[in-house]
């Protein structure tokens, strides 16, 4: 299944994807989304204590 990202930041996310091939930490975009996936789904269930929840590591606005 193929999905299009009509979002202005769609380009940067198309570019460090390129950018992470070409380095060889990845194979394919295809890869790069499967780990992001799993990652999320490993910090929601829990599995992965590395991953940081929003709640234990909170975004620090810049005043």
């Amino acid at each position: 299944m193929r999905t299009t990202i009509t979002l202005p930041i769609a380009d940067h996310l198309v570019e460090f994807m390129d950018q992470e091939i070409s380095a060889g930490r990845a194979e394919s975009r295809d890869d790069l989304v499967e780990r992001a996936v799993s990652a999320e789904l490993q910090r929601r269930r829990g599995d992965n204590p590395g991953i940081a929840t929003p709640e234990e590591n909170p975004v620090q606005d810049a005043d």
